[in-house]
């Protein structure tokens, strides 16, 4: 799971073309950043163990965006853990 702290990389953009959606490998040797926070979403009358993923604020190193930005987990992998 990831967590504050953890150096991490974006592997995937969300990609929308003629009314559809889906997962679009994305690898920028250059995209790497710090996560600042982790939200979890609760989704009510499903089980404890339900792991559908979070949502990750990143503060990224290649200074396109300004500020920190949110992504969903699936986009992101971690390159180094903060606590190992």
């Amino acid at each position: 799971m990831i967590e504050v702290g953890d150096l991490v990389k974006r592997i995937a953009l969300l990609s929308v073309m003629d009314n559809e959606f889906g997962w679009a490998m994305y690898d920028l040797p250059d995209d790497i950043g710090i996560v600042l926070a982790v939200e979890v979403p609760t989704y009510e009358g499903l089980e404890d163990d339900f792991d559908s993923g979070s949502f990750i604020k990143i503060m990224w190193q290649n200074g396109d965006y300004d500020g920190a930005v949110w992504h969903w987990s699936e986009e992101i992998s971690i390159i180094t853990k903060i606590n190992p």
